[in-house]
């Protein structure tokens, strides 16, 4: 018997989050911050460009960042920080 060759595929579904862009400040400049489901995303680029100005090592910079989002929600805890509504209509992707 010989094997035969061949490709599976699937398609898949992609619903993104909503999602609220944010700025915190780090070494005195603005890093935006992508705030979803209770999840924090910093903005690599944003943050690495302070790390270069700074001098201060990324990995810092990143962990200044969250620290400084963190303060500001215990700081104002009934600030409106829910991500906008936005259309959540599925994406179609296929692998």
């Amino acid at each position: 018997e010989s094997g035969s060759l061949g490709v599976r595929g699937s398609t898949l579904t992609r619903r993104p989050s909503p999602r609220s862009l944010n700025e915190v400040t780090v070494a005195g400049m603005v890093i935006h911050v992508k705030v979803a489901d209770g999840r924090l995303k910093v903005e690599h680029d944003d943050a690495a460009k302070v790390s270069k100005t700074s001098g201060i090592p990324l990995r810092e910079v990143v962990s200044q960042a969250e620290e400084a989002w963190r303060q500001r929600m215990q700081a104002n805890p009934d600030t409106d920080n829910d991500p906008p509504s936005t259309d959540s209509s599925p994406t179609d992707s296929v692998s």
